[in-house]
């Protein structure tokens, strides 16, 4: 939901289930409201809701001890804040944090893509990196297409090569033949693709986890310069 954190991918917003019981609702009358949770969802949305302030509050702590002693307690805020940035920056900022603490943690796709998107907004060689990795899902799963593709168009499923028999590419091939290529046809591409394809999806998705991990405790905390004004 839009770098909203939600509960076990129900779209449930948590803020809507930590605002449901300030207001005194009971876990019974929250689980008649959205049936899909469990007792163990409320109490993680709890733990989630505590450890955001916690962290926040370090945030602050952290800002007030860089701005130092100021006799006047205004200039002293003022300056607090501006350090913090805008309250919608640092609220995004920090859920974006929570968004890349999910991938490195669980690895769920979505939010390790949500989270190489964002990332590639924070500077150049992040752009690439994010790019690169990209790059690596998106050729994953062209093999696969390709494996999937062969049983239903097969005399359009192959690879091309040179007439001295040099391998050039692999793929669909429509319309007809390249000029100057040699059009080659086999079903051993359905299980050459289907494996390609599958370990270049892990590889990419296990050195995206790693490069979301760095790239997380590298990160120092300055919402106000590196976070955008867009929603997540």
């Amino acid at each position: 939901m839009g770098g909203v954190p939600c509960i076990r991918g129900l779209r449930i917003p948590v803020a809507t289930v930590v605002a449901m019981l300030a207001e005194g609702m009971t876990e019974t009358e929250i689980l008649a409201t959205f049936p899909d949770l469990t007792i163990d969802d409320i109490h993680e949305a709890l733990r989630y809701a505590a450890d955001a302030v916690r962290e926040v509050e370090s945030h602050i702590r952290d800002a007030v001890a860089e701005v130092g002693d100021v006799p006047d307690e205004e200039a002293a805020l003022e300056r607090i804040l501006n350090r913090l940035g805008a309250p919608m920056r640092v609220a995004q900022a920090y859920s974006l944090e929570l968004v890349m603490d999910e991938a490195a943690v669980t690895g769920r796709l979505t939010s390790v893509l949500r989270s190489l998107f964002h990332a590639a907004t924070t500077g150049v060689i992040a752009f690439f990196a994010a790019f690169g990795l990209f790059v690596g899902y998106t050729m994953g799963t062209a093999f696969i297409i390709v494996a999937i593709m062969k049983p239903i168009v097969p005399n359009n499923v192959g690879w091309w090569t040179t007439p001295q028999g040099a391998f050039v590419s692999s793929g669909v091939n429509f319309p007809g033949a390249r000029e100057g290529l040699v059009f080659h046809t086999t079903y051993w591409i359905i299980p050459v693709a289907l494996l390609g394809g599958m370990l270049l999806l892990l590889l990419t998705h296990s050195l995206a986890r790693r490069w979301i991990a760095w790239f997380r405790n590298r990160r120092t905390w300055r919402p106000a310069i590196e976070v955008g004004p867009g929603p997540l």
